[in-house]
């Protein structure tokens, strides 16, 4: 028997230990705008309903993890050395998508979007990934709980090509006072369809998103229309369709406002 529990995530509660809180006075110190780059994370819930039965499977539910039992002996030996233990067999829908980040890497990956519709989480670890072709590649795969969504990505292909141009970084004072600084961002991107076929791809840069009041951030008119914005993430996303042979551009540009008194030498 297999189980999905995670003996190191222990419920119980830690002892409350004291706080103590003091202030002291400080000298005035130049305050500095610094660049952060993070990768948001989102914790998806179970969605209900979409069990799909899995071949040869006999799930246990036990509260917060799954007890599954493999559906013939397996020998394991005592040497620490890693066994692949089959317990089921589970196929999922998938929603195929054309994708690049070319801030990230030039190329326009092959995503497939699914949902864990298994009858039980799927555990952190590596995912071996196959095309018709056979084997392509190992993947690591996050947590994913039952009925939550997740992502595999399934190599590149040469037919699609994407280009990512810088136009300009420039630093500039505004105001009539010169009070304002303002960091301008400009970028073009190039996608190329050499495959027979018309396609669609996916094509996603950063937004930077700001902390603080003071400091505003906005997209410049001659951005490409046509995209959307996650706010909260600072991801800006088109979908932009070519047909065979065909070659477009997507200008994408933003400036940052901050007041002159920051020192901003980190952006």
């Amino acid at each position: 028997m297999l189980s999905t529990a995670q003996p190191q995530w222990d419920a119980t509660p830690p002892v409350i230990q004291p706080l103590t809180v003091f202030a002291e006075k400080r000298a005035y110190e130049r305050r500095v705008l610094l660049r952060r780059d993070e990768q948001p994370q989102h914790v998806h819930a179970g969605g209900a309903g979409t069990t799909s039965k899995s071949k040869g499977l006999e799930a246990v539910p036990q509260g917060l993890s799954v007890q599954l039992v493999a559906p013939a002996p397996v020998s394991i030996p005592g040497d620490d050395s890693a066994v692949r233990v089959q317990v089921a067999k589970t196929r999922l829908d998938a929603a195929f998508t054309w994708r690049a980040v070319p801030k990230l890497h030039p190329v326009v990956f092959r995503v497939a979007r699914l949902n864990n519709a298994a009858a039980f989480p799927l555990l952190p670890g590596e995912v071996d990934l196959y095309r018709g072709s056979g084997f392509i590649g190992r993947q690591s795969l996050e947590h994913v709980a039952q009925g939550a969504p997740f992502e595999l990505t399934f190599g590149v292909d040469e037919g699609l090509r994407v280009d990512r141009r810088v136009v300009e970084e420039a630093q500039e004072h505004k105001g009539l006072f010169k009070d304002t600084q303002r960091f301008r961002y400009a970028y073009q991107f190039t996608l190329n369809n050499l495959r027979a076929q018309p396609e669609e791809v996916e094509l996603s840069d950063h937004f930077p998103v700001s902390e603080l009041d003071d400091v505003k951030v906005a997209l410049e008119p001659e951005t490409t229309a046509g995209y959307t914005l996650q706010s909260n993430d600072g991801i800006a996303t088109w979908k932009v369709k070519l047909a065979p042979g065909e070659q477009r551009t997507l200008d994408f540009a933003f400036h940052v406002d901050a007041p002159s008194s920051y020192e901003t030498t980190g952006l």
